[in-house]
């Protein structure tokens, strides 16, 4: 996933909504997506495709 394109596609929704609230890491508490900003969330995301909320459809 390249990052610009992840900003574009997710724009308009809260940060807390781009994550696969099922992904071990948003389960355990790891991951907060109360407090994330958006530059976080992405990296996260891109080191960890599990934390992808899918289906990514435009």
């Amino acid at each position: 996933m390249r990052t610009n394109c992840a900003a574009s596609f997710f724009r308009n929704m809260p940060v807390g909504s781009w994550f696969n609230r099922a992904a071990p890491r948003v389960k355990s508490g790891e991951v907060n997506l109360d407090s994330i900003d958006a530059a976080s969330a992405l990296a996260l995301m891109v080191s960890d495709p599990l934390l992808i909320r899918r289906p990514l459809i435009d």
